[in-house]
This record gives structure tokens, sequence and C-alpha cells, in this order.
């Protein structure tokens, strides 16, 4: 996928339809090919979208939508997700119910940060029971390869539209990108309690960019595209811990990822040498004032890290190890441990020090 092309201009190419459209808009020297998706989604819709992306092999599909046919939006997904095309709600439109099933069969998603996605509590029509449509979308979700808590988080959304919050998307595996209007060289623009934490581009083409605060910057470079995508915004006492990922330049490498403390006056960075993944995995979940960080593993040992009193730490566990072989860790760092060893866990840390990186 292109992203090196100004992506920011797939932001500005729907149009409001009164009814529901699919349009292929052709690739041009600013933009790659688009399919637009408008309106509400009815039945056969999904053979009307498979017709008209028949010859395309890359795409983005661009959804403002306030949903509709449930099984219309269930297949448009699962073509996008087997045609590995990129999904977008582009700034100002809304993508609700079907759509945003249909959005989530992206390999990359993206939303304008004026746009919105919205689920709700499925129903099928046909059954008139809303049983039946949650089963069905409990095979969708897991068939495209979204986590158990994403899966949760959307089977059991309430009957009352449930606007997507970014930061509990990040948490819950859902990966989506900010995107901006707001200038070329702009990739992203991300809310903060203290002003919006900015992600530029210096060329279009490659390969440095910079993450911004007011007058501060922390500098993006690659071998590649530069881009970002938002891991998570959380509210600390200190500040709002930010979390954003970019690639490495390398084919199938793992992104680096930044961990950003934002304050009223000043955003500092909190990166450590070894905060990352070597195999792909991340996940975050706060608990009070703390942000705990799984990073998958690594020579065969569990990687975490942990935000804790405005620092960030990393370390590591070894799983299945024998009686006394655990990493040294922080007290605290017990809940790391799986929870069949986690009393061993306490009990040698009083003989144990930190071996924090």
């Amino acid at each position: 996928m292109r992203l090196c092309i100004s992506i920011a201009s797939i932001l500005f190419v729907t149009t409001p339809a009164a009814a529901a459209t699919i349009t292929v808009r052709p690739e041009t020297p600013d933009r790659p090919i688009v399919v637009v998706v408008e309106g509400s989604l009815a039945a056969f819709d999904e053979d009307q979208f498979a017709a008209k992306t028949a010859p395309l092999s890359t795409a983005f599909v661009a959804f403002s939508s306030d949903g509709g046919s449930l099984v219309a939006g269930l297949r448009i997904g699962e073509a996008i997700r087997r045609k590995r095309f990129s999904t977008i709600v582009p700034d100002g439109r809304r993508c609700a119910s079907a759509c945003a099933l249909a959005s989530l069969g992206g390999v990359e998603r993206f939303i304008g940060t004026s746009g919105k996605i919205s689920f709700h509590a499925a129903y099928d029509a046909a059954s008139d029971e809303s049983g039946v449509g949650t089963a069905v979308v409990d095979a969708y979700l897991s068939k495209i390869g979204l986590p158990y808590e994403a899966v949760i988080h959307i089977t059991t959304a309430s009957n009352e539209m449930t606007w997507l919050n970014m930061s509990d998307a990040a948490q819950r595996g859902i990966r989506v990108t900010l995107l901006s209007s707001l200038a070329k060289e702009t990739m992203a623009a991300i809310p903060t309690r203290y002003g919006d934490v900015t992600v530029t581009r210096d060329d279009p083409e490659c390969c440095v960019g910079h993450i911004r605060f007011r007058d501060q910057l922390v500098e993006l470079a690659s071998t590649g595209q530069i881009y970002a995508s938002l891991e998570g915004v959380y509210k600390v006492k200190e500040g709002d811990l930010v979390v954003i990922s970019s690639p490495s330049g390398a084919r199938g490498s793992p992104p680096r990822y930044y961990a950003l403390l934002v304050g009223q006056d000043r955003m500092v960075d909190l990166t450590g040498s070894d905060f990352g993944t070597s195999d792909g995995t991340f996940k975050a979940v706060q608990r009070d004032n703390e942000v705990y960080f799984d990073l998958g593993f690594q020579k065969r040992q569990k990687k975490r890290a942990i935000y804790k009193n405005g620092t960030v730490h990393s370390g590591y566990s070894f799983i299945g190890a024998r009686k006394g072989r655990f990493t040294k860790m922080e007290p605290s760092q017990c809940i790391f441990v799986h929870r069949s060893h986690r009393a061993l866990c306490q009990r040698t840390n009083a003989r144990r020090s930190s071996i924090w990186l």
C-alpha cells in the first residue's frame, strides 16, 4: 500500500449521497485507488461491492454510512479482508453499526480526526432475535483475527450507539490509525487534556518525521515510509501517557514504539531502548495510575513493561520456569507472572533485586 503518497487526500474524496452507492475512484498522483461506500447498506450490496472491486489488487475503502443490513456489512468486511484492502472513515463522516463492522475488515484501518465509528448490539431481522445477530458477528470478528478482548467489547455493545474511543480500542487490540487534514504533511493529530500531539512527515516520500507538542519534538526515522498508529492515551496523575507506534523500516519487522508523557507545559519522552516487541505482540491495560504492557516473548522469556510514577520500566519473567528461577522483578510486578507462580514470585522478591532495564 503506497502510504508515502499523501494519504490525507483520501479524507476529501467522499460526497454526501441520498442512497447507498459504491464508487471506484481511480488512482491519481496524490491518491491511491479509493472505493467509496456511501449510504445505508442493503441486501445484495455485497454483490455490487464484489463486482466493482474484482479487478483491483490494492485499494482504500472509504465509508460514510449509518449502517443498514448486517449481512451486507459482514460480507463486505470479509471481501475487504480477502482482498487485503485498507479502510478509512474520512473527516466529518460517520460509520455506524453494519458499516463499522465492515470497516474492521481492513488490514489497516484509518479514521479522520473528526470521523466517527460506532457499534451497537447486533440484530438479525430474519429471526427477530438479537442473539442470532450477535453470534454471527462473533464468528465474523474471530474470522478476521480480532482478539478476544475486542470481540467481547463489540458484541456486548448496548442498543444505544457507542462511539469508538481510540484509547479503549487500542487496549482491546482494535488497531485504528488517526489521520489529520490539518496540513498535507500532518499524518495524525492526537487530542490530550493539554492540547494536540501531532505526527508530521518532513517529506511526502520518506524517511524522517516528528512527534510534536508545542515547541517540543521527538524524531521518527525509518528506512522506508513514515506513518504512525495510536496505541493508546492513558490519563494518569502526572499527565496523559500517549503511546504511538511507527514502522521500523525493515519489511516484516515489528514497529518502533514511543511512550510520551504530556503535561500542562511539556512532553517528556519516556521511551527506553528496550520498550518494544520482537514478535509483534503489544497489549496494554491501565490499573489506577499504572499502565501494564505485554510485549510478547524475546529469547524464550516473557517481556513486560510498566508505566509508574512518571517512568517506564521494561523487564522479563521466565514462563514455566523451575521453582526459584524467576527473573528479578519489583514486588508490584508479580502481576506479570502467571497466577500459578504468583505466590512464589511474591516470596522470592524478598531476596531478589530489580533488573529493570
